[in-house]
């Protein structure tokens, strides 16, 4: 999991690593402050947020890529091409198809992942994904 608010990281990393709460071998918890200033309630840059899209290169492919956090058209694009393979689940949160939920969240950009994503389901605002097939 990828974020780049320490706070929430560290609310993660609690419920995550505390003892009698879930835990596992193979979750490693990564934060990246932005690379540059940005303004909530942009969604960032690549140039913004370059060490946080790509914080996760070392430890892919990945089976299931979870984009929750800033620039999340910047990190799908980037894990779809780096960090999945052919058969990679993508889910994305904030999701939506509704042109006047993506302006008001300041998220216009979130569409253009359907170039190289599939819709797999959805529940509310949870996306599933699937690499498009060449």
């Amino acid at each position: 999991m990828l974020n780049s608010k320490a706070c929430f990281f560290r609310f993660i990393h609690y419920f995550s690593f505390k003892p009698g709460t879930f835990t596992a071998d193979n979750i490693k918890l990564l934060h990246r402050s932005p690379n540059m200033p940005y303004s909530p309630p942009d969604d960032g840059s690549y140039e913004q947020f370059k060490s946080y899209i790509k914080a996760p290169l070392k430890y892919g492919p990945f089976d299931v890529i979870l984009i929750y956090g800033r620039a999340r058209y910047h990190c799908a694009k980037f894990a779809e091409t780096h960090l999945s393979h052919e058969d990679t689940i993508f889910f994305i949160h904030d999701f939506s198809l509704q042109q006047n939920i993506l302006d008001a969240g300041h998220r216009s950009d979130y569409t253009k992942v359907l170039d190289f994503l599939e819709i797999v389901d959805s529940n509310h605002s949870m996306f599933k994904f699937k690499k498009k097939k060449l």
